[in-house]
């Protein structure tokens, strides 16, 4: 069985301007859209909406280019959004710069039985949670694209 990620906006933003940088992995980049559009790696359309955010970037220009990765959210990820929020309702702060697509990322993982792919660290403070802290309370695995690599066989 193909192993599915749901992937973070703090990971695409890492891999494209920090750890994968597409002038250097170019492979990476190949891959990942590769990965993408056979559904291997999604994204909740909330996580779109962040990367729009800046238009006319270049991650941005590739996230719209890759077909199929960017999911809509459907009645049983909505509700899993819910009860993410109603367990961890400081995952997501009204005027804050914490990012409103986490619960998404979670529950889209949640609800295609996947892992979250993401960049952030664990605050070990469920009151002030960040997206690991959360996977970890409610038993979904955490990769980081590295991981990733690994785990589909793909070396660059």
């Amino acid at each position: 069985m193909i192993a599915r990620y749901s992937v973070d906006t703090s990971a695409l933003i890492d891999a494209y301007y920090r750890t994968y940088t597409p002038n250097v992995f170019v492979s990476f980049w190949r891959y990942l859209t590769d990965l993408a559009s056979r559904g291997v790696v999604v994204a909740s359309e909330e996580v779109w909406q962040e990367l729009a955010k800046k238009r006319e970037s270049e991650l941005t220009k590739w996230a719209k280019s890759v077909p199929g990765m960017f999911q809509r959210t459907d009645s049983e990820v909505q509700t899993t959004v819910h009860d993410v929020l109603s367990a961890y309702p400081n995952l997501v702060q009204a005027n804050s710069a914490k990012s409103k697509a986490d619960p998404f990322v979670i529950a889209l993982a949640k609800v295609r039985v996947c892992a979250v792919l993401t960049c952030e660290q664990a605050t070990g403070n469920l009151q002030g949670p960040k997206i690991p802290d959360v996977c970890r309370a409610l038993g979904i695995r955490l990769v980081t694209f590295s991981q990733m690599l690994h785990e589909q066989g793909i070396t660059i």
